[in-house]
């Protein structure tokens, strides 16, 4: 069987506009699907945080 990420089936189905709270630990962290915008600032060092 092949390794997942944890909550791997979980983010694959997120869609548009969903966003998906995930408790790890004592933290919760809220992901949601990155446009192309984002993911090129990011990669140009730029950090976003909204």
């Amino acid at each position: 069987m092949e390794k997942q990420f944890p909550y791997q089936n979980d983010l694959e189905q997120l869609r548009d506009g969903e966003k998906l709270v995930l408790y790890i630990g004592e933290k919760a962290f809220i992901v949601q699907l990155g446009t192309d915008e984002e993911l090129e600032k990011i990669n140009q060092g730029v950090f976003i945080l909204t």
